[in-house]
C-alpha cells in the first residue's frame, strides 16, 4: 500500500514540477518584453484547469522564482521574476533546472507540451 501511495505522489509531483517549469519559461519570455503574465492567458493557451495552474504557481512562489498578485475579478498575474527564477533559466548549468522541473530548458523551441487532454 505504501508503494502505491509513493508512486502516485511522485507522478503528481512530476506533473506539478513540469507544469511549473513551463509556466516559468513562459513568464520569463513575457518578463523580457516588460509584460506581466496573466493567469487567464496561461489558462487560455494551455486549457489547463485553474487549480492545476494555481498549484504550479504555489510551487514557483515557494521556490522564490516569481512574484504574483491577485487581481479584483480575476485570478491574478505573475508580476515579476525573482533572481532565482532568472538564474534557473539563464544559468549555463542546465542540471539545476532539470532537477527542479524535470526537463531541460530550450528557450528557442519552447511551447507548452501538456494540454488539457493530458
Amino acid at each position: 500500500m505504501n508503494k502505491i501511495y509513493i508512486v502516485i505522489n511522485l507522478i503528481l509531483i512530476m506533473g506539478i514540477m513540469q507544469d511549473s517549469g513551463e509556466i516559468l519559461i513562459f513568464a520569463y519570455k513575457n518578463y523580457l518584453k516588460n509584460e506581466e503574465t496573466s493567469i487567464e492567458e496561461i489558462q487560455e493557451l494551455t486549457k489547463w484547469d485553474i487549480n492545476r495552474i494555481k498549484r504550479s504557481l504555489d510551487y514557483l512562489k515557494k521556490l522564490s522564482t516569481i512574484e504574483a498578485r491577485k487581481s479584483l475579478g480575476g485570478n491574478g498575474n505573475i508580476t515579476k521574476l525573482l533572481p532565482h527564477g532568472i538564474i534557473l533559466i539563464e544559468n549555463d548549468d542546465e542540471e539545476e533546472f532539470k532537477q527542479t522541473f524535470g526537463f531541460e530548458v530550450n528557450l528557442g523551441l519552447f511551447k507548452f507540451s501538456i494540454t488539457e487532454s493530458n
